[in-house]
């Protein structure tokens, strides 16, 4: 198959030399044949950075002795999000063959963004933000899971979250899959921290053939993974508790709304926002590390006036701790006492 992969490969650069020399910024060779992972059923992976519109007229799909290839373009733009971990097909950036550059501009242009991409893995803020961003997905594909109407459909939302937390955690330890699935799990083992249990969960919701099994699993890997994250964040040192200043003074005024509306008996208004408040302190209790204010757990539809004095006391709390890390609240017995500061 070495040989039929080849000649794809020549005709794919002699057709460029030939017919789209000026058309074509680069043509680039990744995945299992550059990377020593092929078989015999293997494809040639090839790609192409378009420089005119006459460019896509290359791309083409077709079938040689039952294997499929895929000759295909990708912006620079694109090429830009993969550099920057916005796009899963980090190795079309990182792990690639130029074998066609118009120009040593396009070349460098090139160069710059693996540059950029390995530099972006030695920035720890930066790659756990990105691994925070696939915690975030795979929450919002376990709802989907949830809702799914088919085991057909369970099982599409499952390989979903294995992928969106195997490349958290390839994140979380700075790298990421060069040779992409064909040995994640290989890959997964030799990484320096996993999560409890994540390999196990991995092979668990591969295995299963129970929808609601497949389901807690995923809860699982996901709640495992997020506590992985959590570990670092509680290792962050030097907080700026300064950017508290002024979010007291936002949140004030949702608390009045609470106290009103549970006078008013008005029980969804009240609920609702408790809950808005609910989504600021638990944005504080993440990023600066503070005790969890648990609003939410006390409401009661058919108790406001209990609620009402359980959000007192945690709008207290939440002041004595803001008092704590001496963050300053600006409070005014009056508007002349405001005006004379102004």
């Amino acid at each position: 198959m070495s040989y039929q992969n080849d000649q794809v490969i020549k005709w794919a650069l002699n057709t460029i030399k030939r017919e789209y020399a000026e058309d074509v910024s680069l043509l680039l060779l990744y995945g299992s044949y550059e990377n020593g992972t092929s078989n015999d059923l293997s494809d040639v992976d090839l790609y192409f950075i378009p420089k005119t519109e006459r460019a896509y007229e290359l791309s083409q799909t077709f079938i040689i002795k039952d294997i499929g290839y895929d000759l295909f373009p990708m912006s620079w733009h694109r090429v830009e999000e993969i550099a920057d971990f916005n796009d899963r097909l980090t190795p079309c950036v990182g792990d690639v063959k130029i074998l066609y550059a118009n120009s040593i501009e396009d070349e460098r242009r090139f160069k710059h963004l693996q540059l950029k991409l390995h530099k972006h893995l030695s920035d720890r803020a930066f790659m756990l933000s990105k691994a925070k961003q696939q915690l975030t997905k795979a929450k919002k594909t376990m709802g989907e899971l949830i809702l799914a109407n088919s085991t057909c459909e369970s099982r599409l939302h499952a390989a979903s979250i294995i992928c969106q937390l195997s490349d958290c955690v390839a994140f979380f330890n700075q790298t990421y899959f060069h040779r992409g699935l064909k040995t994640q799990v290989e890959d997964l083992k030799q990484m320096r921290k996993l999560p409890l249990h994540f390999l196990e969960l991995y092979d668990f919701i591969v295995t299963t053939t129970s929808n609601r099994d497949l389901q807690l699993a995923c809860i699982a890997l996901i709640k495992s993974t997020e506590f992985l994250l959590k570990q670092q964040d509680n290792q962050k040192q030097d907080l700026d508790y300064e950017k508290l200043i002024g979010r007291y003074e936002e949140l004030c005024s949702s608390f009045n709304k609470i106290y009103t509306q549970c006078q008013l008996q008005n029980a969804a208004l009240v609920y609702l926002s408790a809950a808005q408040v609910q989504v600021e302190l638990n944005e504080i209790t993440e990023d600066f590390h503070f005790p969890r204010f648990d609003l939410l757990c006390y409401f009661d539809a058919s108790n406001l006036e209990n609620f009402s004095i359980e959000t007192f006391k945690i709008e207290n709390q939440f002041i004595t701790t803001l008092k704590e890390h001496s963050i300053p609240i600006r409070s005014f017995a009056t508007i002349e006492t405001f005006l004379e500061t102004q």
